[in-house]
């Protein structure tokens, strides 16, 4: 008989990030467990219950967001009854989802409680939005049995959270597989879109917020050739401001926002380009840069958070600075005019990654947690 773990998580599929898709990743991998994830609603379109294989989603509310705290009041209850034999519970991200598995872990101290630690946001803006919710925030860290945080930063933050289990660093990985993409179908996407070739493209996957810094790669794009295009994949709040500051610096007829595109098309766009960049504020990990790695597209990046894991400057990527569009568009400029740099980046890169970050060696380490516990 399978071992049953109970999943909380805030969103599950369709709603994806870098911690849905990381907890996919690894639930499909391992098929010698049933997985019972209890997550929010958030959309009455949506199924209260659906199984893929080994993965049982149970989606609690009736589609608002409100659905968010249903989780934690009353997804704990609903799991039990559903999986009352289960010996691990498993929350992704210190959320809702973690206050749902802290809930649970109080009501059955018996059964081990694990905690994923995925934020990417600044830490200042976390602890604003748990402020009102302290002492159970801080209780999510401490009541578990076990911590896994994607990156050494992340590690060292639920530490200073009061965490005083062991905390396993695994990070998230790719597919290695989806980036090989053929010339012919990265040509014939770059005719469709009428963007110009590889060393006059720069790409970025983000979402338009803040943190993300896309407003300083727009700004950077002054600085560069004339005939250097940036894309923009991905949506946000900042879309029609960034939008307005492209206008304003004249330089709209270069900067392309393409929107949010399915998850499985990003490899054949981030073959489009010669460099990836994102300058970030603040990042957990950063799932976008291990892709471009593993798509051979070499990055641009802040030192900041879990990015120092995997990129060391001038050997796997460059380091740029935070808010300075100037040194974006130095750093930028060296991978699209310097062949030997650029080669040795992509080289470095991909070799880091295949070595790394692989979903199945993530899996394999996370099977390692849950026998453990």
């Amino acid at each position: 008989m399978k071992q049953k773990i109970i999943v909380f998580t805030t969103a599950f599929s369709p709603f994806i990030g870098g911690a849905e898709i990381a907890a996919e990743q690894v639930m499909t991998r391992l098929p010698q467990y049933d997985f019972f994830v209890f997550t929010a609603r958030l959309d009455s379109k949506l199924p209260a219950y659906e199984k893929h294989d080994n993965i049982h989603i149970y989606r609690v509310g009736n589609g608002s967001f409100l659905d968010k705290f249903k989780l934690i009041f009353s997804g704990y209850k609903q799991a039990k009854k559903i999986a009352p034999d289960a010996k691990i519970v498993w929350s992704v991200m210190a959320s809702h989802g973690g206050l749902a598995g802290l809930r649970f872990k109080k009501k059955y101290p018996k059964t081990k409680f694990l905690l994923t630690i995925q934020e990417g946001d600044s830490l200042g803006h976390i602890y604003l939005r748990a402020l009102f919710i302290w002492p159970w925030f801080k209780q999510i860290f401490s009541k578990a049995d076990k911590v896994q945080a994607i990156s050494n930063h992340l590690g060292n933050w639920a530490k200073k959270m009061g965490a005083q289990s062991e905390i396993r660093i695994v990070p998230n990985g790719v597919v290695l597989d989806d980036f090989n993409i053929s010339s012919e179908e990265t040509e014939q996407l770059r005719g469709k879109l009428n963007l110009p070739d590889k060393n006059k493209l720069i790409i970025t996957v983000s979402r338009l917020v803040k943190k993300n810094g896309v407003r300083s790669l727009v700004e950077s794009m002054q600085f560069l050739p004339k005939d250097v295009h940036l894309v923009i994949i991905g949506d946000g709040q900042l879309k029609n401001e960034l939008i307005k500051v492209s206008s304003n610096l004249g330089i709209n007829n270069r900067v392309h926002f393409l929107g949010s595109i399915a998850y499985e098309d990003v490899p054949k766009y981030l073959s489009l380009a010669g460099a990836f960049c994102r300058p970030s504020l603040s990042e957990g990990l950063g799932s976008a840069f291990l892709e471009s790695m593993a798509s051979g597209v070499p990055v641009v990046a802040t030192k900041v958070g879990g990015i120092p894991d995997f990129l060391e400057d001038n050997e796997t990527g460059l380091f740029c600075e935070i808010e300075n569009p100037k040194d974006i568009a130095e750093k930028i400029g060296v991978l699209l005019e310097n062949g030997d740099i650029r080669d040795k980046i992509i080289k470095k890169g991909k070799q880091v990654i295949e070595d790394k970050y692989s979903w199945g060696g993530v899996a394999t380490q996370m099977n390692k947690i849950f026998n453990e516990l």
